[in-house]
């Protein structure tokens, strides 16, 4: 691996580590906001999570080089 793959690899990084922290920092302020509505807490925090989590099995298990193969 090259150094400008390494450079790219640890951007993608950053973007995704700074995705990460802006979706938690929303679910805190949604807990906040939305304590007495279940209904509305539930429908904030779903997308939320389901973003935080394909984000991590995207980049951080590397997901799509198990179904496509290892094509590197």
């Amino acid at each position: 691996m090259g150094h400008g793959n390494e450079a790219a690899a640890q951007g993608r990084g950053m973007r995704v580590a700074l995705i990460l922290t802006v979706l938690t920092i929303l679910e805190y302020f949604a807990a906040v906001g939305l304590q007495g509505s279940s209904i509305g807490l539930l429908a904030v925090m779903t997308p939320i999570a389901a973003l935080k989590a394909w984000a991590i099995f995207v980049y951080f298990m590397h997901l799509p080089k198990v179904w496509n193969g290892e094509e590197e």
